[in-house]
């Protein structure tokens, strides 16, 4: 361990010259607090916990689960994150704003595994529980320890906030508005993102050091600022370090999101399979039904991923909390030494966190969901066996043999008189797809009839007849007017 100017005169045991036989009669002898051990030695703590409250002894509890956990934990988050990238690379032409979001946010899950699950909870948690001392990488100095732990709130702050923007910016980049985002716009996006969580990670690089607490040499916030930063600190780290704010932000948002992708879930099937266009009508739905495809996945991934993902993070600091409010009320705080108290609280921490990461392991079954078809179409997929293609075949033939109207539509798009069915149509038309028309109203004989005018040089304005259902009108019908 590095000689520091702030780090207290301490004299830690030798665990080679000593047996474990000699460390429990020490330990029986003399109070465990007084003697001092580094961080990663838990099992003094564990020999102790069987004269405390049964709260205490959720520490071997936290650790087992750390230890169990952990290891298949980075080992699954990373086979799906490298899944995920090889999926983004297959649908990088068709979905180039969603590829950008997606590798962002899984290039900081990718790094967030092997820092947080690796390199702190297990090292510090699960490696005793198994009969391993591995020093942890943030007790070998003062500056590993402030780079560390601030890398750390870094990179949680990021997820939560490549997460937020990503749903923030859909809300400007749909189908029904006359706006895309252009490569940069993107990348600006996501180097806004990187500057906000630098600018919120900044406090912990400032206060971490390795300090001495209760005998026990730990990587903990300076005792010596006062205790108004502190108090600030821990609320900044929860807000904004952990993401609760913006989980929750991300949450309220994805309520109208969801409501988009629904109307868009109906409004496809409607032109599928609701409506009988004629062949002038269904050319100009063709690009504009795959465009909405292609935007309604997109919505559909980062929609369920963000819920995913925040849901997860909330629930698990409102169960960190709940439990860090119950040993306050009960007095466990008051009770028993600072080391003991931190130890609980830390493990419930780092246990809580390892379940975190396992659960959104599951992130790539959303992306496969969402995006099967183009998986499935590539050669790499193919070549995995044949099991796919027969799945494949036996949907494609299910899929072909679905009547129309088997599907339950909104009876809303019914509603609609014939003129106003036009004129939603050839809105959606106008506003995304083709870009070229524009629809006005003229009166007929007393009736609001629907004009499209291009807006090209030519000026070529047609004007049709309400078309919907067995009351369509024949292409003869449908008169051209040069203006």
């Amino acid at each position: 361990m590095e000689e520091t100017g702030r780090l207290f005169s301490t004299v830690t045991p030798n665990q080679n010259d000593t047996s474990l036989t000699n460390q429990r009669e020490i330990t029986q002898k003399e109070k465990p607090f007084d003697l001092c051990f580094i961080h990663r030695e838990l099992e003094f703590l564990f020999y102790c916990f069987k004269e405390l409250s049964a709260e205490q002894k959720i520490v071997y509890v936290s650790s087992q689960i750390v230890g169990l956990l952990a290891i298949p934990t980075v080992i699954m988050g990373t086979m799906s994150c490298l899944l995920v990238l090889l999926l983004i690379y297959r649908i990088r032409h068709q979905y180039f704003r969603l590829s950008i979001w997606g590798m962002a946010i899984c290039l900081t899950d990718l790094l967030r595994l092997h820092i947080n699950g690796m390199l702190y909870c297990f090292t510090t948690f699960g490696s005793p529980w198994w009969g391993y001392n591995l020093q942890a990488p943030h007790m070998k100095g003062y500056t590993r320890c402030k780079i560390i732990h601030a890398l750390s709130s870094f990179l949680n702050s990021l997820r939560t906030n490549l997460i937020m923007f990503s749903v923030f910016t859909l809300h400007t980049n749909r189908v029904t508005k006359n706006y895309l985002e252009t490569g940069w716009l993107l990348f600006g996006w996501v180097a806004t993102a990187i500057l906000r969580s630098l600018t919120q990670s900044y406090p912990s690089l400032a206060i971490y050091g390795i300090w001495q607490v209760g005998g026990v040499v730990l990587c903990l916030p300076d005792p010596q600022w006062p205790k108004v930063y502190h108090t600030f600190f821990a609320v900044h780290q929860i807000l904004f370090c952990e993401g609760i704010l913006e989980c929750a932000a991300t949450l309220l948002m994805c309520v109208p999101l969801w409501r988009q992708m629904k109307h868009d879930e109906a409004l496809l099937y409607q032109l599928h399979y609701g409506c009988k266009w004629t062949k002038w009508i269904a050319l100009l739905l063709k690009d504009f039904k795959r465009n909405l495809e292609t935007s309604l996945q997109e919505l559909r991934v980062v929609t369920l991923q963000a819920v995913l993902v925040c849901t997860v993070r909330v629930l698990v600091w409102v169960a960190f909390l709940a439990t860090t409010l119950v040993g306050i009320v009960r007095g466990d705080a008051t009770k028993h030494p600072q080391i003991i108290v931190w130890m609980t609280t830390n493990s419930i921490e780092s246990a809580l966190l390892v379940i975190e990461l396992f659960l959104c392991t599951f992130v790539f079954v959303i992306w496969y969901g969402s995006s099967r078809t183009t998986w499935e179409d590539s050669k790499w997929f193919r070549w995995c066996g044949q099991a796919p293609t027969v799945c494949k075949s036996r949907r494609a033939s299910r899929i072909r043999s679905e009547g129309v109207g088997t599907k339950p539509v909104s009876r809303r798009l019914f509603v609609q008189s014939e003129t106003e069915d036009t004129y939603f149509t050839v809105k959606y038309l106008a506003a995304h797809l083709i870009r070229k028309y524009r629809v006005s109203f003229v009166r007929i004989a007393g009736q609001k009839v629907p004009i499209v005018k291009r807006t090209s040089t030519s000026r070529k304005s047609v004007m049709f007849q309400p078309m919907y259902h067995d009351d369509l009108v024949g292409e003869d019908r449908i008169s051209l007017t040069n203006k």
